[in-house]
């Protein structure tokens, strides 16, 4: 008996094949080792496409530790599998805080196979906890190891001893190390007694290290405060304490605060209001006004940039003073110096809230310098001061007054 030569039982076969081969394109394929009779006495092998999909690598962040010293660490990973492609990228990212790291290194191993690699970081803070966590990339994709952390070493003590000839050796003035975090690129002033003693630039992870050396045996009172890229300055952190002349200090693990501006002083209904500055990259940032309830948050980006948009018609006709705080990694900043907007009110109540004497201006020359801090220090703790020494306007000059006439400082 004679067969067309596509009885319909193969063409249906056939068909099938061509429209699982056309959707599915060149995809691993199974063949079916037993070949199925078709009636007729017609036999048909065909290949049937299975679909499959490249297995992204398997990556895992290895932890504790075993090489940490005051500024760097070697970061630790495993590839325990690289998938179905060639793993073309190995690394860490690290930093303060998650999820966003805000710093990302590749890894120094020679190699992409399986097994253990590693990143030697620097330029870290001395006692300060930081987040890191391995990664690796095939053409599937990237995949993240566990977020682990790692502590730097304390900061040493011994840093930059001061000594004299005929001495032996002992340490006869004090040394201060000043460590911690403010924004990239920004310069950090120290100033002892009001007067500014060391100038140094933060990394761009804000990270910052000024060593002081020198200093004779006394009372003082330190501030740190920072200037960022745009020129605003923040709020000072200030340290009084008393220094015997022999002694070593490490004051770590300061977060400065925030800098903070608005893009318009008179504020009308229907505006909004735009409040920007620096902070230390990926922090939260909150901003708060005595003047209302509500707290603005937002996050600051890798160069430490936030920015907030605050809908003026929710306010009240008034005089609003806004200031920001910034949070890492569970600790909070000092709050950052206020920034005045009127809302509904003209332009002229602004000149009106600035005459007179101006923050640490105290002798109203247009300086804050060493004059206005010796006005202040001889009003200290002393009664009835005048309103324009007590800054702070709790009825005596103490540390906070010190504060704010270091922040406002000029030279």
């Amino acid at each position: 008996m004679k067969h067309s030569i596509f009885p319909s039982k193969i063409k249906r076969a056939f068909s099938l094949l061509f429209v699982s081969t056309f959707i599915l394109g060149a995809l691993p394929v199974t063949s079916f080792a037993n070949p199925s009779p078709i009636s007729d006495g017609v036999t048909i092998s065909a290949e049937v496409v299975s679909v499959g999909s490249v297995v992204p690598p398997t990556v895992n962040t290895d932890h504790p530790l075993t090489t940490v010293s005051e500024n760097g660490a070697t970061l630790l990973g495993t590839l325990s599998d690289g998938g179905d492609s060639a793993v073309t990228t190995e690394g860490f990212e690290y930093g303060l805080a998650t999820p966003s790291y805000g710093t990302t290194t590749t890894s120094t191993s020679v190699g992409f196979g399986n097994g253990q690699f590693n990143a030697i970081i620097t330029s870290l803070v001395c006692g300060t906890t930081y987040h890191y966590r391995a990664y690796a990339v095939n053409s599937a994709g990237r995949a993240n190891g566990s977020d682990e952390t790692f502590t730097t070493s304390d900061c040493p003590v011994n840093v930059l001893p001061v000594t004299s000839p005929g001495n032996g050796g002992m340490l006869t003035a004090s040394v201060v190390n000043f460590s911690g975090f403010a924004y990239p690129g920004a310069t950090v002033t120290i100033l002892r007694d009001g007067v500014v003693i060391s100038n140094v630039l933060s990394d761009m992870s804000g990270a910052f290290m000024a060593p002081i050396s020198g200093i004779t045996a006394g009372s003082y009172v330190f501030s740190v405060y920072a200037k960022d890229t745009n020129g605003l300055v923040s709020a000072s952190n200030t340290f009084p304490f008393v220094l015997n002349g022999k002694s070593v200090v490490n004051i770590t693990g300061i977060l400065i605060a925030p800098t903070i501006s608005v893009d318009k002083i008179a504020v009308q209904s229907g505006d909004m209001l735009t409040v920007s500055g620096f902070a230390t990259p990926y922090s939260k940032i909150s901003i708060t006004s005595k003047q209302f309830s509500s707290v603005y948050n937002v996050t600051a980006d890798s160069s430490g940039q936030y920015q907030y948009q605050i809908d003026a018609s929710v306010l009240s006709t008034g005089a609003y003073t806004l200031h920001a705080l910034d949070v890492v990694s569970g600790q909070n900043s000092p709050l950052s110096k206020g920034v005045l907007f009127l809302m509904g009110l003209s332009t002229t109540k602004v000149k009106q809230t600035t005459l007179g004497c101006s923050g640490g201006d105290l002798n109203g020359d247009g300086k804050v310098d060493i004059i206005d801090y010796s006005i202040m220090k001889y009003w200290y703790k002393k009664s009835n001061p005048p309103a324009c020494v007590d800054i702070s306007g709790d009825g005596v000059v103490n540390l906070k007054d010190f504060s704010i006439l270091a922040s406002d400082w000029t030279g």
